[in-house]
């Protein structure tokens, strides 16, 4: 927001695992009807206007109900997400923290629309939901086979071999995060592709 004038710049799924309550993925831009895009952009700017937020980034996080047709509110951040930076960059050509420098230098926020290399971009966790030790992780080389195959791909790994999966720091209550795995595709069936062809590649083992 910025001289109280509420402007929502993109809407990114977030996506759990089947039958659990751990990340899947982020994906931008979102798959949701554009329907249904408009009512959460509608009630995210009637939300900022309400509580007067000025001059900051936010994000707000909704659950949709699709059965139901029903979107809750789930809470109200006034900063911008990391976490969606690399998603923006990729679909949009910049990352979304150009609209909080913006801001810092009081300027209005101007922000590019899909002038970045790919049509959709997405930030997968993947994920181990059992604890075991971890005996081999990829390397670094195997690593950058992965993007050089695999264009418009990065990893960030999280687990580190030697240790067990429960003793990494910052782990949800449900499951174990091995590895971000981010990914610029023309279209959704193409990301989810890249992924597992990704995943594949990717060798990690353990000890049960």
């Amino acid at each position: 927001m910025n001289n109280k004038k509420v402007t929502v710049y993109g809407i990114v799924d977030s996506i759990n695992y089947p039958d659990s309550s751990s990340f899947f993925r982020y994906e931008y831009p979102s798959t949701l009807p554009m329907k249904v895009q408009r009512r959460i952009t509608d009630n995210s700017i009637k939300i900022i206007e309400q509580i007067g937020l000025d001059n900051s980034t936010f994000n707000i996080e909704y659950f949709y109900d699709e059965a139901f047709d029903r979107i809750w509110t789930l809470e109200v951040n006034p900063r911008l997400s990391q976490s969606h930076s690399y998603l923006y960059r990729e679909v949009d050509g910049e990352p979304n923290f150009k609209i909080m420098i913006d801001l810092a230098l009081g300027e209005s926020p101007g922000f590019p629309y899909r002038e970045g290399q790919f049509n959709c971009a997405a930030k997968f966790f993947l994920r181990r939901f059992d604890d075991a030790k971890v005996t081999r992780v990829p390397t670094a080389a195997e690593m950058q086979q992965v993007k050089q195959l695999i264009p418009g791909t990065r990893i960030d790994m999280n687990a580190r071999e030697g240790i067990y999966l429960s003793e990494l720091p910052r782990q949800d209550s449900y499951s174990f995060d091995l590895a971000h795995i981010f990914i610029g595709a023309s279209d959704h069936y193409e990301l989810m592709d890249k992924y597992h062809r990704c995943v594949e590649m990717l060798n990690f083992c353990f000890d049960e």
